[in-house]
């Protein structure tokens, strides 16, 4: 141990094993051990930080040494009066620096440093927005998401369904079936998962509307309605079709549409050789269902099947679906001359139009 007296190294005193606090000649201090001045303070980083403790002593004029300790481990390297940590992991860390001079060692007060990570879980900051909508109509939604340092990925949902290739903000829902639909969207990284709030797609039927068409294509015939294949009802007419039909899968009720409504005419209105032409696809049974009732704009009418040329159903192989036909004369058929007349005599014009079995 070395002795000092205004700042000069007067003497030399060698004791095992003995700490001395202080040493005094006549009665003035000329030599103790280290004393802090400055202690290390304790901090919160994140693990992509890193932090430097540091500690002020005095050993009033001796020679002091430092040594830094993680816990009650000695940090090896670390013997000067500051210490830089690097976090390798997150959690909380303990530091405190032996200080070596006279007599001894000094401890300084332990810290604490605790290590956040950089990344933290994403947030949504912007939930989806609902709409109402028709069917046939797209909805495009939108998130807004801090990513909390790390940029992960996202997965849009319709009914609790995950929606393939949906990795993005923003999402647009389509070829929705009518009814209210819930979606929503998580975001996720290495951290965890953040979902937004439900919104509702309010999908409405789509209305089925008949923009009445005009064929004549076997000479003093004249057809007009709506077909979609004209050589589907008779080889020999053109493939073009006639008119137009909007949703037409929601025109029959239930689960059909019509791939052909039209009223005939060889001669004038009222002729005994004029004809209502409708065809009914439904996956429904053979023989399930004896009428249709018929609403055209504001003309409504029931037509029998027994009424009909075609008094049963055919079943299509390629389509998996049965095809009931009601094609009748007006001439004494109330009903039938009714619907004939609501589309004969309202040529390129558009109606809403519903059929449904019973």
């Amino acid at each position: 141990m070395a002795i000092y007296f205004n700042g000069a190294e007067i003497g030399a005193l060698n004791f095992a094993d003995v700490s001395i606090e202080e040493v005094y000649l006549d009665g003035q201090k000329v030599a103790r051990k280290p004393m802090i001045t400055t202690q290390p303070q304790s901090d919160t980083i994140t693990d992509a930080e890193t932090i430097t403790l540091t500690v002020v002593a005095d050993g009033l004029g001796s020679t002091l040494s430092y040594q830094w300790y993680n816990g009650t481990t000695a940090i090896s390297g670390a013997t000067g009066t500051s210490y830089l940590f690097t976090p390798s992991s997150v959690g909380s860390h303990k530091f405190f620096c032996r200080v070596y001079g006279f007599g001894g060692y000094t401890d300084t007060n332990e810290v604490t440093i605790t290590v956040e990570s950089a990344v933290v879980a994403p947030n949504i900051t912007t939930d989806p927005v609902g709409a109402t909508i028709v069917e046939n109509e797209s909805h495009t939604a939108t998130i807004a998401v801090d990513w909390g340092g790390e940029t992960g990925t996202i997965t849009w949902y319709l009914d609790d369904a995950a929606q393939s290739d949906s990795n993005s903000t923003s999402y647009t829902f389509s070829d929705l079936d009518a009814g209210a639909r819930a979606i929503k969207a998580t975001a996720s990284n290495s951290k965890g998962t953040d979902t937004s709030s439900t919104a509702t797609i309010n999908v409405t039927e789509g209305v089925s509307m008949i923009t009445i068409g005009s064929e004549n294509p076997t000479g003093d015939t004249i057809n007009r309605g709506y077909v979609g294949d004209l050589s589907t009802i008779n080889p020999e007419w053109p493939e073009t079709g006639i008119g137009s039909l909007t949703f037409p899968d929601n025109v029959v009720e239930p689960s059909g549409n019509t791939p052909a409504c039209y009223a005939s005419n060889h001669d004038l209105l009222g002729n005994p050789n004029s004809s209502i032409y409708i065809t009914c696809n439904t996956p429904e049974g053979d023989g399930l269902y004896t009428q249709i009732y018929v609403e055209i704009s504001d003309t409504t009418a029931i037509l029998r099947f027994e009424d009909s040329v075609f008094k049963q159903p055919d079943f299509d192989e390629a389509t998996g679906r049965w095809s009931y036909t009601f094609n009748a004369l007006t001439g004494g058929n109330s009903e039938a001359a009714l619907i004939w007349g609501a589309i004969y005599n309202n040529p390129d014009e558009t109606l809403p139009i519903k059929i449904t079995f019973s």
